[in-house]
């Protein structure tokens, strides 16, 4: 009896924090980034740390096309304030499609699907389920043989995540959406207030 209570404990607590529902105190956990800027702030409670964007390129970074911020799609995963959490890209050559995938301790879970030239794309239930068809604000494209998505749609796509664009520091930040940070430290090392 004692170990199945354990056990339960266990996959509460996980689920807690791999859902990203769970906050400790006042602790911000966010990501921010600035266009045509190779580095990424990423907070997670006390640890600040400033990454590139793609940890295996240090070319990928953000730029704006048509009003929308652009990211290479492949670097996503790398960004986003959770843990518990790996964000994989499939791509389909034939469809010319990227799927965006979670790997969790759920497995592996469709989260999202974008076209090469559509503002259609496909998001899913929490569970991988119920794909709805949505209109995206640019569409997905190749530059330098890397698929690039608005990062909006990417983030829109996600559970419990909010994105915003600070025009003054020509950044974005991603954040749970239960926990808005109050400052906002960016990668050139300008802060914010909101």
């Amino acid at each position: 009896m004692i170990k199945k209570m354990i056990v339960a404990m266990i996959v509460l607590t996980s689920c807690l924090f791999a859902s990203g529902t769970f906050v400790y105190g006042n602790e911000s956990w966010y990501t921010a980034l600035q266009i045509e800027n190779i580095n990424a702030i990423r907070v997670k409670g006390n640890d600040i740390r400033l990454n590139w964007i793609d940890p295996n390129d240090s070319s990928m970074k953000p730029f704006i096309h048509e009003g929308s911020a652009m990211l290479p799609l492949r670097a996503f995963g790398s960004i986003i304030p959770v843990d518990g959490f790996t964000y994989l890209v499939e791509w389909h050559e034939i469809e010319r499609k990227a799927v965006l995938i979670e790997s969790s301790y759920r497995g592996l879970i469709p989260v999202a699907e974008f076209w090469i030239g559509s503002t259609t794309a496909v998001y899913y239930d929490r569970d991988g389920r119920n794909p709805r068809r949505i209109t995206i604000p640019n569409a997905p494209m190749i530059v330098n043989d890397r698929i690039y998505i608005p990062l909006r749609a990417a983030v829109d796509a996600l559970w419990h995540h909010s994105i915003e664009w600070v025009p003054s520091k020509q950044g974005i930040v991603i954040y749970w959406t239960i926990r808005r940070p109050q400052y906002v430290t960016f990668p050139d090392m300008t802060e914010y207030s909101f």
